[in-house]
C-alpha cells in the first residue's frame, strides 16, 4: 500500500497551498490539471494515469481527491497521534527487562551462595569422616 492510500494524502505540501509538482517531469504535461491523477480518491498508480483530465485532477475537491492534505503534514500527525503508545510501549519493554536483569543477579547470587555453602558443608563432611577414620 502506498503512503498515500494509507495516509490519504497528495505531495509533501498541501497541494492548495504549494505545487510540489511544478518541478516533477509531469509538469511538463500537465495541462489544466492541478494534480496527478494518482492524487484522486481510490486511485492507484497505474489508474491515476488514466484519470489525466478527469475533474478530480482539473477541480479537485476534499470529495474527489486528496487535494487539501499534504503527506507531511498526516504523518506527522499520525507519528503524534501513536507517540504517547509508542512511549508507553517502550517504558513497558524497558521495566520488564530490568526486572528480568535484577532476577537474573539475584539468582546468580543465590545460586553462588548455594555452591558456597554445598562446598564448606562437603569439607566439615571430610574432616569428619578423616577424624572417624583416624579414630578407627
Amino acid at each position: 500500500m502506498e503512503v498515500k492510500e494509507e495516509f490519504e494524502c497528495c505531495g509533501v505540501n498541501r497541494q492548495s497551498e504549494i505545487d510540489d509538482f511544478s518541478l516533477s517531469v509531469w509538469n511538463s504535461t500537465r495541462g489544466s490539471q492541478l494534480i496527478p491523477g494518482y492524487c484522486c480518491k481510490g486511485a492507484d498508480y497505474i489508474s491515476g494515469i488514466l484519470l489525466a483530465g478527469k475533474e478530480c485532477t482539473t477541480n479537485p475537491t476534499s470529495l474527489n481527491s486528496y487535494f487539501f492534505e499534504g503527506c507531511y503534514t498526516a504523518i506527522e500527525e499520525a507519528i503524534e497521534e501513536y507517540s504517547s503508545i509508542f512511549v508507553t510501549g517502550s517504558i513497558v519493554v524497558l521495566a520488564v527487562e530490568m526486572t528480568a536483569v535484577i532476577a537474573s543477579f539475584c539468582m546468580c547470587r543465590q545460586i553462588s551462595a548455594d555452591l558456597e555453602h554445598s562446598n564448606n558443608k562437603r569439607k566439615n563432611d571430610n574432616k569428619r569422616w578423616i577424624k572417624h577414620k583416624d579414630n578407627a
